[in-house]
């Protein structure tokens, strides 16, 4: 289950904000549960603490941004930050390789914007469940640094890896890393759903809606759109028949 928890160290204006969040979120029929919201970031600490599922959260940036987002770090493996602000000149300097938002809202959203986002994350949400819960296998996580500061991703999480000599980006759902390592080493720990598309991408193919052979085009079960080599065509398809469909490409 997906539980909503807010933090905003002006309580009234946060009140306000996490009850339109719940409010949207019953008007969309969207089953997360309220996890509550929290003004002290000692109080949010143990509000989370005894969360054993997947959580979205709902951060006010202010001078206590920082601690709360390594609070959310140290307790949530799969999680969804969004970025609450005044106005979007704030989020220069918060959103860095080590922390990329699942979304962005302005404290002043209208109803509708803040539906939409919500809508999305979980329908993602949904997607990873989905994907855990066909799998017979424990889904590894990938161990790295970023400005010597360790972090951990399930590979059933990323979407993507993109490849620019030794700089790594990890593309998932709920955000992006940026790191710098070897793409070999990382390939060693991969899941077998995972295959080189291009001298510059690695894409996990069970989070492949289409592929387009001839304009070599994939599409991503967000909409999105990736290119694919000619060289890497082959692989690419014995790939997503065996570990999509199950079988062996002709």
């Amino acid at each position: 289950m997906l539980n909503l928890y807010g933090y905003n160290s002006n309580e009234r204006n946060g009140k306000k904000f996490h009850k339109q969040c719940c409010g949207q979120i019953k008007e969309n029929s969207l089953s997360i549960l309220d996890g509550g919201f929290c003004s002290d970031e000692k109080q949010f600490s143990v509000l989370i603490s005894g969360d054993g599922g997947s959580s979205l959260f709902m951060i006010k940036n202010d001078d206590r941004f920082e601690k709360i987002r390594k609070l959310i770090d140290a307790v949530e493996d799969n999680s969804y930050t969004v970025l609450v602000l005044d106005s979007f000149e704030d989020m220069y300097g918060i959103i860095r390789p080590s922390f990329r938002p699942s979304g962005i809202l302005l404290e002043s959203a209208d109803e509708e914007r803040i539906g939409s986002l919500l809508c999305d994350i979980y329908e993602d949400y949904t997607r990873y469940i989905k994907s855990i819960s066909t799998s017979s296998t424990p889904v590894p996580n990938y161990r790295f640094k970023i400005r010597g500061e360790d972090f951990s991703e399930s590979f059933g999480n990323i979407y993507m890896i993109e490849v620019q000599s030794k700089r790594i980006t990890f593309h998932t759902a709920a955000q992006s890393y940026e790191f710098y390592d070897s793409l070999e080493a990382i390939m060693k720990q991969a899941p077998e759903y995972f295959v080189r598309i291009h001298r510059s991408y690695v894409i996990n193919v069970k989070f492949i809606k289409s592929i387009d052979y001839h304009e070599r085009v994939i599409v991503l079960n967000d909409g999105s759109e990736v290119f694919f080599s000619r060289n890497y065509s082959s692989d690419l398809r014995k790939c997503y028949v065996s570990n999509v469909y199950g079988g062996e490409s002709s």
